[in-house]
């Protein structure tokens, strides 16, 4: 486990920390299950020398998954990962982060089974065991004389999945992997006239590995502690308005609510959880979801602002799991996050 980099923010007291492992000698499965493992690894904690947690974990998801490296010389029996872990609470009393506990892991398969779609069309199912998997629908793809086809799977492990295109003859034309994260539903795009194999670890063992850096150098200067959040009248924020936006019939898109909110604290939010309350064209309940948006920091080093301090913002939430017949949304945000690190409620 190594530290490739660390970008501070010292105008509010947070961080980005990069790490990065690297596995050797492995055998060939259990370097390729690793390599699609997004859930490679784990933060513990990274305390400060008294105890304050600095680990902004609640913002974590919003930051990449475990991602494979590329490039190694050996991809057989060699993988290795990186992951970016947001920081908080680093004031200027500190000059090192004293402590980070993490734990990685590798799956070693125990049963590994083999699910053929020779013609892989909506409702064709394979089974093996306990684990099933089923193509729910096909598209066209962008790409002339190819589709995309979506699968269901049940009852899997945690291990990814690996899978190959192959022709009439049996030839491998096309390959790829599936993190675990993409469970319940994927997609594989393949050539219209190709068969799908996949195989997957239907039983998996981990091996788990304890890892700990102590005293990470800081070096920019950061104000002695966070200031206290002020309100301007009773709550942090209000939501002007809430809109539905479905997507057009036979386009593949996420349905979304658009919000005009106001922030009335003097501190930048780049996180929020919002409660949706959904109802019908008659005014009954349909459905009540928990949201949790972000503008993903995946090729940033911090989460970008939501709604700057005293001001107001347009924002676009996906919701994937809107429910249908819905035509009217209302919007409460019930915890936010700051660009300090802080959070209401606290």
């Amino acid at each position: 486990m190594a530290v490739d980099a660390l970008d501070e923010f010292p105008g509010t007291a947070t961080a980005t920390l990069h790490l990065s492992w690297r596995a050797a000698d492995l055998p060939p499965a259990v370097a390729l299950l690793h390599r699609a493992d997004d859930r490679a690894l784990e933060i513990g904690h990274i305390k400060s020398a008294d105890g304050r947690d600095l680990y902004r974990a609640g913002e974590q998801v919003f930051f990449s998954a475990s991602r494979p490296l590329a490039g190694l010389p050996d991809a057989r029996k060699l993988a290795g990962g990186a992951r970016s872990i947001p920081l908080k609470n680093l004031f200027r009393a500190m000059d090192t982060v004293p402590l980070v506990r993490s734990r990685l892991r590798l799956l070693v398969p125990t049963e590994v089974q083999t699910f053929r779609f020779d013609q892989p069309t909506p409702g064709a199912s394979a089974n093996k065991g306990k684990v099933t998997l089923t193509c729910q629908g096909v598209r066209a793809a962008a790409l002339p004389n190819r589709h995309v086809l979506l699968f269901r799977s049940e009852g899997l492990a945690q291990a990814p999945l690996v899978w190959i295109a192959v022709d009439a003859v049996g030839n491998t034309i096309q390959g790829g992997e599936i993190p675990s994260s993409r469970f319940g539903t994927f997609e594989i795009e393949v050539p219209q006239s190709a068969a799908v194999h996949i195989k997957a670890a239907t039983a998996v063992e981990e091996i788990l590995y304890d890892f700990t850096l102590r005293d990470i150098p800081l070096k920019q200067r950061a104000p002695t502690r966070l200031e206290p959040l002020r309100i301007q009248g009773d709550t942090p924020t209000s939501v002007r308005s809430s809109r539905l936006q479905l997507p057009k019939a036979n386009v593949q898109a996420a349905s979304v609510v658009l919000i005009d909110i106001h922030n009335h604290t003097q501190k930048d939010i780049d996180s929020i959880e919002f409660v949706f309350v959904y109802r019908d064209e008659a005014g009954a309940l349909l459905k009540e979801n928990v949201v949790r948006h972000a503008k993903p920091a995946f090729n940033a080093k911090k989460l970008e602002v939501l709604v700057a301090a005293h001001a107001r913002a347009s924002l676009i939430v996906p919701d994937l799991d809107m429910p249908a017949g819905a035509t009217v949304c209302s919007a409460t945000a019930r915890r936010l996050g700051f660009s300090d690190g802080g959070n209401w409620p606290e």
